[in-house]
């Protein structure tokens, strides 16, 4: 993770946020050269106890996506972490209440339970606004997505390989899976 960042670093690329991405979207506010995003999914410790470190290192704000129900469970980040990391000027943003396949849930309630409660839960206990949602396994369907849309996100991800993200589908911007292999890191990211 640490020749990832410095690769971004050292060949022009700007770490950027949704609250960058919104304001092209919204006003037109041009994006830098080479904008990409950092984001880690489901709220692991190991994203605490290694990730957290080196995006600090490289003062490139991380975006965590994390779902209340794990917050405290063994092997996840826990509350006083998350705030740790967010006056450590990284960003946290919502995953659901529970990581369910949203598509496969048909009942309404708990479809919004998931989504929007996990985003009164995550504000109430950090203090913070949460703005953002990713789907977890990147699975969502028409019904999700007005459900993200109800409960007042801007964005929500998905992880359909890519790199478009635009106006038109906010609720469903492409990403990219990296993993440890440096080489396709290079080759994705360029």
């Amino acid at each position: 993770f640490d020749d990832q960042m410095k690769y971004l670093r050292d060949n022009g690329f700007t770490v950027v946020t949704f609250d960058d991405v919104s304001a092209y979207f919204q006003n037109g506010t041009p994006l830098p050269g080479k904008p990409v995003m950092i984001t880690l999914d489901d709220g692991w410790e190991n994203q605490y106890i290694y990730a957290f470190p080196i995006l600090k290192k490289y003062k490139y704000p991380g975006i965590f996506y994390v779902y209340p129900n794990a917050i405290g469970v063994k092997h996840f980040l826990t509350w006083s972490e998350l705030k740790e990391m967010i006056a450590g000027n990284m960003i946290i943003e919502d995953h659901t209440q529970s990581h369910p396949e949203l598509p496969k849930i048909t009942d309404a309630a708990i479809l919004k339970n998931e989504i929007a409660g996990s985003k009164e839960i995550l504000e109430k206990q950090l203090g913070i606004r949460v703005m953002d949602f990713a789907y977890p396994f990147g699975a969502h369907n028409d019904q999700s997505v007005q459900a993200v849309v109800a409960a007042g996100y801007r964005t929500a991800r998905t992880v359909h390989t890519g790199t478009k993200a635009d106006s038109s589908a906010p609720y469903t911007i492409d990403g990219i899976i990296i993993t440890g292999d440096f080489n396709r890191f290079v080759s994705l990211v360029n």
